[in-house]
Protein backbone atom coordinates (compact mmCIF):
# COMPACT_ATOMS: atom_id res chain seq x y z
CA UNK A 1 0.00 0.00 0.00
CA UNK A 2 2.20 3.11 -1.26
CA UNK A 3 0.09 5.45 0.41
CA UNK A 4 0.63 4.40 3.98
CA UNK A 5 4.65 3.73 2.63
CA UNK A 6 4.27 7.39 1.20
CA UNK A 7 3.14 8.92 4.63
CA UNK A 8 5.15 7.17 7.04
CA UNK A 9 7.97 4.43 5.48
CA UNK A 10 8.40 1.04 5.21
CA UNK A 11 7.28 -1.60 7.75
CA UNK A 12 9.10 -4.78 8.54
CA UNK A 13 5.56 -6.64 8.13
CA UNK A 14 2.89 -7.21 5.50
CA UNK A 15 -0.26 -5.15 5.47
CA UNK A 16 -3.42 -6.99 6.02
CA UNK A 17 -6.98 -5.71 6.03
CA UNK A 18 -6.77 -6.71 10.31
CA UNK A 19 -3.72 -4.24 10.19
CA UNK A 20 -4.65 -1.87 13.15
CA UNK A 21 -3.51 1.73 12.01
CA UNK A 22 -2.91 2.50 15.79
CA UNK A 23 -1.80 -0.54 17.18
CA UNK A 24 0.34 -1.74 14.57
CA UNK A 25 1.16 1.07 12.70
CA UNK A 26 1.57 3.10 15.96
CA UNK A 27 0.20 6.01 13.88
CA UNK A 28 -1.78 8.37 16.80
CA UNK A 29 -2.97 11.42 17.94
CA UNK A 30 -1.94 14.52 15.66
CA UNK A 31 -0.78 12.15 12.79
CA UNK A 32 -3.61 10.01 13.41
CA UNK A 33 -5.64 13.35 12.72
CA UNK A 34 -3.04 14.20 9.21
CA UNK A 35 -2.72 11.07 8.19
CA UNK A 36 -6.78 10.81 8.09
CA UNK A 37 -7.19 13.54 6.41
CA UNK A 38 -4.95 12.95 3.44
CA UNK A 39 -6.75 9.70 2.96
CA UNK A 40 -10.00 11.97 3.04
CA UNK A 41 -8.45 13.96 0.02
CA UNK A 42 -6.54 11.47 -1.57
CA UNK A 43 -9.27 8.82 -2.06
CA UNK A 44 -12.78 11.74 -1.78
CA UNK A 45 -13.96 10.35 1.67
CA UNK A 46 -16.07 12.18 3.89
CA UNK A 47 -14.69 12.11 7.05
CA UNK A 48 -17.27 14.84 8.67
CA UNK A 49 -18.73 12.56 10.76
CA UNK A 50 -15.31 10.46 11.77
CA UNK A 51 -14.51 11.52 15.11
CA UNK A 52 -10.22 11.06 15.42
CA UNK A 53 -11.14 10.89 19.54
CA UNK A 54 -12.86 7.69 19.17
CA UNK A 55 -10.32 5.98 17.31
CA UNK A 56 -6.77 7.58 18.08
CA UNK A 57 -5.12 8.37 21.58
CA UNK A 58 -3.97 12.00 21.94
CA UNK A 59 -0.61 12.79 21.98
CA UNK A 60 1.85 10.86 24.59
CA UNK A 61 2.02 12.68 27.84
CA UNK A 62 2.80 12.38 31.42
CA UNK A 63 -0.11 14.21 32.24
CA UNK A 64 -2.70 12.48 30.38
CA UNK A 65 -4.67 9.02 30.99
CA UNK A 66 -5.26 7.20 27.95
CA UNK A 67 -9.12 5.81 27.66
CA UNK A 68 -10.05 3.00 24.85
CA UNK A 69 -10.40 3.85 21.49
CA UNK A 70 -12.45 2.08 19.01
CA UNK A 71 -10.13 -0.42 16.38
CA UNK A 72 -9.46 1.32 13.02
CA UNK A 73 -8.16 -1.02 10.66
CA UNK A 74 -6.57 -0.63 6.48
CA UNK A 75 -10.08 -3.14 6.18
CA UNK A 76 -12.03 -0.16 7.61
CA UNK A 77 -9.91 2.08 5.31
CA UNK A 78 -10.73 0.31 1.96
CA UNK A 79 -14.78 -0.06 3.14
CA UNK A 80 -14.67 4.13 3.46
CA UNK A 81 -13.25 3.88 0.09
CA UNK A 82 -15.83 1.84 -1.11
CA UNK A 83 -18.91 4.00 0.67
CA UNK A 84 -17.04 7.08 -0.10
CA UNK A 85 -17.39 8.08 3.68
CA UNK A 86 -15.83 7.20 7.13
CA UNK A 87 -17.38 7.28 10.04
Amino acid sequence: MSFLEDSFGTYNFDFEKTTSIENDLGITGEDGHDFIKNYSEKFKVDISEFIFSDFFHPEPSLFVTYGKVKPLTLGDLEIGIKKGFLK
